[in-house]
């Protein structure tokens, strides 16, 4: 079984971050690496997607629409929404629990929706 920690890697080298280092294996606390917005700037603290929702909105911003689509149905799947569609439109019930998802469950469902895991 993969460890949030090695989780958080994954989605951060999935969204650019490189020279990802540190963490606990290392004996610090904090897993550093290269920003992809500031490639050249010193290392920062990766983000924490699983704790962060401005962290995972983020990355929930730039998904493509088949992106987005698989997001939302990992995501509903994950907090226990349903799923409805019909031909002049889509239904969900249990919004209210995908809205207001922690961002931990978001993460995993990101993850998971992107087969990074």
């Amino acid at each position: 079984m993969i460890s949030q920690d090695e989780k958080r890697i994954l989605l951060a080298k999935h969204f650019g971050w490189t020279d990802i280092h540190g963490g606990p294996q290392e004996g610090g606390m904090f897993w550093r690496g290269a920003n992809p917005k500031r490639p050249l700037a010193l290392k920062e603290e990766i983000p924490d997607y699983f704790n962060s929702r401005d962290a995972i909105g983020a990355c929930e911003d730039t998904l493509s629409l088949k992106q987005k689509k698989d997001f939302t149905n990992k995501l509903g799947e994950l907090v226990g929404a349903s799923y409805t569609e019909t031909i002049d439109a889509v239904y969900w019930t249990g919004t209210w629990r995908m809205v207001t998802a922690k961002a931990a469950i978001r993460a995993e469902a990101l993850g998971q929706a992107l087969k990074l895991w």
